[in-house]
């Protein structure tokens, strides 16, 4: 209670003084300049973090069309073998990578609604291949003026056409 006399009297004080309503103001420009920043950096942020969810899967359909899909093994008759082949598990530590350079913890992603990188996905030749990407975005510096946590999903969708002729005769197949 003693304290909240202080404030108060402090308040009178400079509500009573022409040069106290000047630093009222002052505060609350500043206070307003604080959470614009606060939102260009969060902005700048997601920027940054869409340019890297947008390449990286730029780079999962151009590598998915080449391949014909991702598995964790070569189809037979691929150009190069098992060395020109990117496999599900190498393609998602190069995409986790590309993340992580970019401060995004946790990511998902899909070839043709099929989640990648817990099974094989195979698209024959001329077929199209949809991949998605998504993260979860969060306002970190703007989340601390407004209450609760904003979060926000981002995703990231690219269309291409299968390059990869499978040989059906001489095939390993799944």
């Amino acid at each position: 209670m003693l304290f909240n006399g202080k404030i108060n009297t402090i308040i009178h004080k400079i509500k009573h003084n022409k040069s106290g309503s000047m630093t009222i103001e002052m505060i609350i420009a500043l206070f307003i300049l604080v959470i614009l920043v606060c939102a260009v950096t969060d902005v700048a942020v997601l920027g940054y973090r869409f340019f890297a969810l947008n390449m990286s899967n730029s780079f999962l359909a151009r590598t998915t069309a080449l391949q014909g899909g991702v598995m964790s093994f070569p189809p037979t008759g691929f150009g190069g073998g098992s060395a020109a082949y990117q496999d599900r598990t190498e393609i998602s530590n190069i995409l986790t990578r590309n993340f992580s350079n970019a401060g995004i913890t946790s990511w998902q992603g899909k070839i043709n609604d099929i989640n990648f990188r817990n099974s094989d996905v195979f698209v024959d030749y001329g077929y199209p291949i949809v991949t998605e990407l998504s993260i979860v975005h969060s306002w970190t510096l703007l989340s601390n003026f407004i209450p609760g946590t904003i979060n926000q999903t981002l995703i990231s969708r690219r269309v291409a056409v299968s390059e990869f002729k499978r040989n059906y005769n001489n095939d390993r197949g799944y």
